[in-house]
Order: structure tokens, then C-alpha cells, then sequence
């Protein structure tokens, strides 16, 4: 039966179920990876996007400590970002 709060609505049959977490290829999309985790991952997105802007601002070492801790720290697709930049860091 559904109900609402406020502008809201939702099904009450569907209290307590959850979604797929797999893409089918091993890897739960970064927004499941939050849904399911929470604000760790909100963190290591920071440190994602401040580690773009010292690249863009040419401070190539703290990038690379920031994206090595993403790498160790972060969703799959937040570790895969962090690995394209990193490759970027290192060969300039």
C-alpha cells in the first residue's frame, strides 16, 4: 500500500528490500558503493577532485599522495579515476 510524506510517496511492501549492488561485471557502481557505504567514499571524492586541482595548480607530489589514498581507499570507480590520474602525474 503506498504512502506519503509530504510530496513524497513510496510503496510500504517495498520497506527493508534492497537493490542489485552488482553491475554484473563484479563492480557495484559508485552510487550503490555510496547508497550501501555512505560518507567514506563522499571523502575520498574530495580528495579525488583536490588532488585534480593540484594538478591543474602543477603540485604534482601532493596529487600523487592524495590519489594513492584514493587508490587504497576509494569505490572502483573512484580507484579507476585515481589510476588514470595518477599515470597522468607520473608521465609528465
Amino acid at each position: 500500500m503506498p504512502d506519503s510524506i509530504g510530496s513524497l510517496s513510496f510503496d510500504s511492501r517495498l520497506a527493508g528490500t534492497t537493490a542489485p549492488s552488482d553491475t554484473g561485471d563484479g563492480f557495484s557502481t559508485f552510487a550503490e558503493d555510496v547508497a550501501r557505504k555512505g560518507r567514506p567514499y563522499a571523502q575520498v571524492q574530495r580528495k579525488l577532485e583536490l588532488a585534480r586541482s593540484y594538478i591543474d595548480l602543477g603540485i604534482k607530489p601532493g596529487a600523487r599522495e592524495l590519489l594513492l589514498e584514493v587508490l587504497r581507499d576509494g569505490a572502483p570507480e573512484q580507484r579507476r579515476a585515481a589510476a588514470s590520474m595518477l599515470d597522468d602525474v607520473l608521465d609528465s
